[in-house]
């Protein structure tokens, strides 16, 4: 059988010991930087609270969780007078709050709890345990060969120990001699001399004494005889121990070996997979069955399943097999992990007793090798086993794992639907309670695009119903089934928008920016602006190129004998200028349009039609009257032609006058017809589009011209225009009537 001690040191950060016999791992020890152990530390610390319901009391040492101190832990050199055995001390007659007292950290803290202390210092060694405080000498309970420990006891006789101190012989320290006992002794009685003038000088709370580091603690705890090699990968953590050694056990300095060699320690001696295997929640056997492993703040239990073994002749056989493999494992998983307290083991149920009470017996002997205390129950009938083991260290999980923040240790998380459902239940009943504005919900992606998609019309409802706005957000820090819902009100929306301007006083310096700024857009050359209502001045011209640049000037365009030269001269202008401005004079008093200066003779304008009470019955005569018909007398003429008449138009007798007026209107004008200006509407002239329109055109032209309408005050537009060619109204109402005139003559 050989036994190997792994030390692997090469990672700062962590620091990993294991102990494997023939290739399988026996012991694990795991430390980082940022859960190392304080067990063993002692303290000078302040007594924070006394709590006499609990008869223990909180003590402020210096770490970030206070300890807890029971009574039972107070020795009785700190009652500070001797009490009757009938009426014993409470601890607030021994404790007072502000009292500073010498603490030990006998376990380290454990989840919400902070560590356990005592006033009953120990102070370990290699072979011996010091005790100051105490008058007691022993030797270790482990120690259960009688022969032994009267050898052991012989020599505890004539050791020297100091004054007030007690010792107790270790398991090491069995085959060791006398000198190698006392040299141990000294050793530790100056470390708690050392601690004495410490606390004397130190402020509290503070530390008096450290435990070494993991390596020499390991060593003193582990190391035996049966350890044929400890293999260390790092330079110097090799001599580091090697000095150790040698000033302790000189005889096994040649034990120390230090491992060169690419690979990995672990991975060259096949323990890396064993360690993994202590991290997970199902662990395989051998046969194919397996063991689950839930640990709980009370209690761990462990599930013993079959699994895929078939290898046997019957049930019993192959249960009987698989729980003697699983009472090895676990033994073996409750020593790597360190859980402690209570353990309940479910093994698969056997018919026979006799099963039972081996599968005990397997199970008493592989804890065998484990150093902490351990008691094992009878298999109960439904196949249960009790048992309760000390716990050493803080558990390998508990300093190498953080707790899921997601199922908080579960391993079960809730659906999005289910989610969804329970964020939609909160914001209904918080919108009911009224004062809310806006709710912004910020959830987990799968929850968020639940929502959206399928519970949109539930939202949409609500923000309805209780006029208000909702927000779903997606946060990819969140984790599933984690959601922050805010509900604003309107003030707080309005504190929101408030706190996004920018501060008071920075804003008032901006209005006095913008008061004392000139207004206008360009600064004169003196650096001013311009003054309050001085008028911007024309742009300087611009410097023409050489006319070398410019070239030849183009010649200007010429069609049907007129030149076109840009803009027309200033004579011509003034007199369109005047002509119009007669016109415009006429037509407001209603009198001949004289002469221009080019003697070409104006059309006068007709004068107004008489009033309607003066018309006479028949249209014909209106015809012949005007020139051109007034709008009265058109719309007449419109309402007898469209509801008696057929399609055809026959029987309308439109006189003389009427073709003799429309023959003079095509040809009467000299002027050509202007086109239509771009951007005018055209007048129509139909009943259909006059009854939309709410006014009348406003002159004779523009109703009877499918031309462009007349505008006020355009010179242009403002003259009376011949209909268009094949435009207008009325001409196509008389075409209308030629046409079925000459249907009746030829008839």
């Amino acid at each position: 059988m050989t036994v190997r001690m792994l030390i692997n040191a090469t990672v700062p950060e962590e620091l990993r010991i294991a102990v494997v016999e023939d290739g399988e791992l026996v012991d694990l020890d795991i430390e980082s930087t940022e859960g190392s152990s304080i067990k063993g530390n002692i303290y000078k610390g302040v007594v924070h609270n006394v709590e006499a319901s609990l008869a223990a009391a909180f003590i402020n040492f210096g770490d970030h969780k206070q300890g807890f101190l029971p009574f039972d832990e107070v020795a009785p050199s700190l009652y500070g007078k001797k009490w009757d055995k009938k009426e014993p001390p409470r601890i607030t007659d021994v404790l007072k709050r502000g009292q500073e007292i010498i603490v030990q950290a006998a376990k380290d803290p454990v989840g919400e709890k902070g560590a356990a202390l005592t006033t009953y210092l120990s102070i370990p060694g290699r072979f011996t345990v010091l005790m100051p405080g105490s008058d007691a000498r022993g030797i270790s309970r482990k120690v259960e060969d009688g022969s032994s420990r009267k050898q052991v006891k012989a020599i505890a006789e004539q050791l020297t120990i100091p004054e007030d101190c007690g010792f107790i012989v270790r398991t090491a320290g069995l085959d060791q001699s006398k000198e190698a006992i006392q040299k141990d002794i000294d050793r530790l009685a100056e470390i708690h001399q050392t601690i004495e003038r410490t606390a004397k000088i130190a402020r509290a709370p503070s530390i008096l004494h450290s435990e070494p580091d993991l390596i020499v603690r390991t060593l003193r705890e582990l190391f035996t005889e049966e350890i044929e090699e400890v293999l260390i990968d790092s330079r110097e953590e090799y001599e580091a121990t090697k000095a150790y050694f040698e000033e302790l056990m000189p005889q096994y300095v040649d034990r120390i070996k230090h491992h060169i060699n690419p690979i990995p320690i672990f991975t060259f001696y096949h323990v890396e997979e064993q360690v993994e295997a202590t991290f997970q929640r199902i662990v395989p056997l051998p046969s194919g069955g397996s063991i689950v492993i839930d640990e709980t703040e009370a209690m761990t239990a462990i599930d013993v399943n079959s699994g895929k073994m078939t290898s046997e002749r019957d049930h019993e056989d192959t249960v009987f097999k698989t729980n003697l493999e699983a009472a090895h494992v676990i033994a073996q998983q409750l020593r790597l992990r360190d859980h402690g307290g209570i353990v309940v083991i479910d093994f698969i149920d056997m018919e026979m007793s006799k099963h039972n009470r081996e599968v005990e017996e397997a199970l008493k002997d592989a804890a065998a090798y484990d150093k902490a205390r351990l008691k094992v129950s009878r298999i109960l009938s439904n196949g249960l086993c009790i048992l309760t083991r000390q716990r050493i260290r803080g558990g390998i999980k508990k300093t190498t794992r953080h707790r899921c923040p997601a199922c908080g240790g579960t391993g079960w998380l809730r659906s999005p639907e289910s989610h969804s459902l329970s964020l939609l239940k909160r914001i209904e009943a918080r919108l009911a309670q009224g004062e809310v504005e806006e709710v912004r919900v910020s959830t987990h992606k799968m929850t968020a695009e639940y929502l959206l998609n399928y519970k949109r019309s539930e939202l949409l409802g609500l923000e309805r119903q209780y006029r208000c706005r909702i927000l779903v957000v997606v946060k990819l820090e969140l984790d599933r089934a984690t959601d922050e819902v805010k509900f604003l009100s309107k003030g707080e929306l309005l504190q929101e928008m408030t706190d996004k301007l920018p501060p008071r006083e920075k804003r008032k310096k901006l209005s006095e920016r913008k008061k004392k700024k000139p207004r206008g857009g360009r600064s004169r050359e003196d650096g001013r602006g311009r003054e309050d209502g001085e008028r911007r001045g024309p742009r300087p011209p611009r410097a023409a190129p050489p006319a070398a640049d410019r070239g030849p000037a183009p010649e200007p365009p010429t069609e049907g004998g007129v030149t076109f030269t840009g803009r027309p001269p200033k004579e011509l202008l003034e007199k369109i200028k005047r002509d119009a401005e007669e016109r415009r004079k006429a037509r407001a008093g209603r009198g001949p349009v004289k002469d221009g200066e080019d003697g070409a003779a104006r059309t006068a304008l007709p004068p107004d039609p008489p009033p309607p009470s003066e018309r006479p019955p028949s249209s014909e005569s209106w015809t012949s009257a005007f020139s051109v018909p007034p709008v009265e007398v058109a719309e007449d003429m419109i309402e007898e032609a469209r509801p008696s008449s057929p399609p055809d138009m026959q029987g309308l007798d439109n006189g003389p006058e009427v073709e003799a007026q429309a023959e003079e209107a095509e040809t009467s004008s000299d002027r050509p017809s202007k086109p239509p200006r771009k951007g005018r509407t055209r007048a129509r002239t139909s009943s259909r589009s006059r009854s939309k329109k709410s006014e009348p055109p406003a002159t004779e032209e523009a109703f009877f011209a499918d031309g462009e309408e007349a505008v006020p005050g355009d010179s242009e537009a403002d003259e009376p225009t011949a209909p268009a060619a094949g435009g207008g109204f009325l001409k196509r109402l008389l075409g209308n009537g030629k046409s079925a005139a000459r249907d009746q003559d030829e008839g």
